[in-house]
């Protein structure tokens, strides 16, 4: 045991260091902890011998410009403020009761912690958001922002049962591989305390978004991009084998948005946020900044087409296309996204 204790688990943190320090930072989610539970340092002995896609470049990942892009939390807010009015339920997010208890399971750096409390009213409350990632590297950057963290799969929580009061599965969940996808779900079942949530969400296959991933992504990133979204009849298949009820799927409008008082600003953030953001390192070959940004808006004006109409929940804000625009005396460049969402109760 002392061994296993003793081995890295995040960069920063041997296990043993790691819970010492959530011990005494985060008590609240630190006695939601099961690192007794059967398996842990058999998985996390796979992990560290595991490479991700979002891992830095010293390890083949791409996940030092992915979070390069995350510095700016603001722009994926429109998405991220609805996750998590689905995962607080009824609750006003603003002011969260006291004990409420959210697991990001992939938060990667910690984006969606981040951009909660940009949210909050009061400053300095509380923080109900545990990210969790397996990419060590991300959970890495996370402590450096001083958020509560653990790094564990999707498919094999390290937390007690009926501890958390809302699970958010996103920004990545077509990353989990689909013979570990129900067992995600389950797991999230588990932690759940009864009465709690589950939000997740993905794109659509065949949707403007995945055919981005599979002709774009995986094209000229380093990495490749070879993963499969979800349909809605699998999404819906994977709540219920995980136990959920009152499962609805619904379409969600998570756009980029960058705002600058200078329209060519505007536009030149928006596409280093996606070149960064999807780690296109391959379009920057043979030309200057200028020429690859071409190439990105190209790029997006060619998948980014939204046909609005077949989509029932679409509102008269969602874009259809890339758009430059003014508003409230300032430039927004903003590129259309619309995910898949997909909730369900314990």
């Amino acid at each position: 045991m002392k061994t296993h204790l003793s081995s890295n688990y995040i960069p920063q943190f041997s296990i043993e260091s790691y819970l010492a320090y959530m011990s005494s930072n985060f008590p609240e989610f630190f006695k939601t902890f099961w690192f007794d539970r059967p398996g842990v340092f058999k998985i996390i002995d796979k992990m560290n011998r595991t490479t991700t896609d979002f891992e830095g470049s010293q390890k083949g990942g791409r996940g030092d410009s992915y979070r390069k892009a995350q510095v700016n939390s603001s722009v994926r807010v429109v998405g991220m403020k609805q996750l998590l009015q689905c995962a607080f339920n009824n609750h006003d997010f603003q002011n969260p009761p006291a004990s409420y208890k959210i697991l990001d399971v992939l938060g990667g750096d910690g984006i969606l912690a981040r951009a909660f409390s940009s949210f909050q009213s009061q400053k300095n409350l509380r923080l109900p958001i545990l990210t969790s990632d397996i990419a060590g590297d991300m959970i890495s950057q996370a402590f450096n922002y001083g958020l509560p963290l653990i790094r564990q799969p999707a498919h094999y929580l390290f937390l007690k049962n009926n501890s958390y009061d809302a699970v958010i599965i996103a920004y990545g969940t077509h990353h989990i591989p689909e013979e570990e996808r129900v067992n995600a779900c389950k797991e999230a079942f588990r932690i759940l305390k009864p009465g709690g949530r589950i939000v997740i969400h993905d794109f659509e296959e065949n949707s403007c978004m995945s055919r981005w991933f599979n002709d774009v992504v995986d094209k000229y990133s380093i990495t490749g991009h070879a993963y499969h979204h979800f349909t809605i009849d699998k999404l819906r298949y994977y709540l219920k084998k995980g136990g959920f009820k009152n499962i609805k799927i619904t379409h969600m409008y998570d756009p980029f948005i960058i705002r600058d008082a200078r329209k060519h600003k505007a536009y030149s953030k928006l596409m280093d946020y996606v070149l960064d953001m999807y780690g296109l390192e391959k379009l920057k070959k043979g030309g200057n900044i200028r020429n690859t940004r071409a190439k990105v808006c190209n790029l997006i004006k060619k998948y980014m087409l939204y046909n609005l109409e077949d989509i029932k929940e679409a509102k008269p804000y969602w874009k259809r296309s890339l758009s430059l625009f003014q508003e409230n005396g300032e430039f927004v460049a903003e590129m259309p996204r619309i995910a898949l969402v997909g909730i369900g109760t314990k």
